[in-house]
């Protein structure tokens, strides 16, 4: 039986935290909700995500720097979904070897369906 996907969320807006953190538990995954980059460190060394999923403009360190630091921890397996409502820092984001990127404001079933997509077909 394969393991439930596992996805961390860095979002600093509570709302769309909230709101994204239920969207994606309701299409079965376990999500770790982070609302600033040192917290998402943290929680991703305690739970091993399978999928990061990271907001740009974070409180306290860059999201680009975070997707960097998550994948160095964790290997360039590790898919990472980048949210920016900034077009520059979603094509910096992809220089950087992101799996893909949101525009914000996004629909949840978008969320999902990148998230589903990132997943590796080994997981899940």
């Amino acid at each position: 039986m394969a393991d439930t996907p596992r996805v961390l969320l860095v979002e600093n807006d509570q709302f769309l935290g909230a709101e994204s953190r239920s969207a994606l538990e309701a299409a079965g995954f376990v999500v770790d909700l982070a609302e600033t980059g040192r917290e998402a460190l943290v929680l991703a060394r305690a739970a091993r995500p399978t999928v990061a999923v990271v907001e740009i403009w974070l409180p306290d360190l860059d999201g680009i720097a975070i997707a960097g630091a998550l994948r160095a921890a964790h290997g360039d397996h590790l898919p990472v979904v980048v949210l920016s409502a900034s077009l520059r820092d979603m094509a910096r984001a992809e220089r950087q070897g992101t799996f893909t990127c949101l525009p914000k404001a996004f629909d949840v079933t978008t969320l999902v369906a990148a998230v589903r997509q990132a997943v590796p077909t080994s997981v899940g």
